[in-house]
């Protein structure tokens, strides 16, 4: 049964709880062979301004949703905790539409369970796969 190493353990407690408890759920439920990785949670400005200048995120700080503004905060309750998370089917094969697609129906069939409103990169711009954001 795949787990969480520590770095994906240490990238999702960044998140807001909402996402903590469908991607646990996630990775509890998942079968053997849907192994994945929490890649990103919580962004630095510093972080989030160079995924905008290398093309992996349209949007510079703070406007993310992997982005806490501590001036700003997203979210009252969890003002810490980031809106967005990024998984990857493992290993780690961007290029593997087909792995993404697997595990985006697994976690969304989680989400929908809990009511928990939480979409994919994928169906929001057809781009970033690796993506999960709550909200619109």
């Amino acid at each position: 049964m795949p787990k969480f190493g520590p770095a994906s353990t240490e990238r999702l407690a960044t998140c807001h709880p909402d996402i903590q408890l469908v991607f646990n759920l996630a990775i509890q439920e998942a079968p053997a062979d849907l192994d994945f990785s929490i890649v990103c949670g919580r962004r630095s400005k510093k972080a989030q301004n160079k995924a905008y200048d290398e093309g992996n995120s349209h949007l510079k700080w703070p406007d993310g949703k992997h982005n806490v503004d501590p001036d700003n905060p997203r979210d009252e309750e969890f003002p810490d905790k980031a809106h967005a998370v990024d998984a990857v089917p493992w290993p780690e094969l961007y290029e593997h539409m087909g792995k993404f697609r697997r595990l985006a129906d697994h976690i969304k069939a989680i989400a929908k369970r809990e009511g928990i409103d939480l979409h994919w990169g994928w169906d929001l711009w057809n781009w970033d796969p690796a993506h999960w954001q709550l909200g619109k």
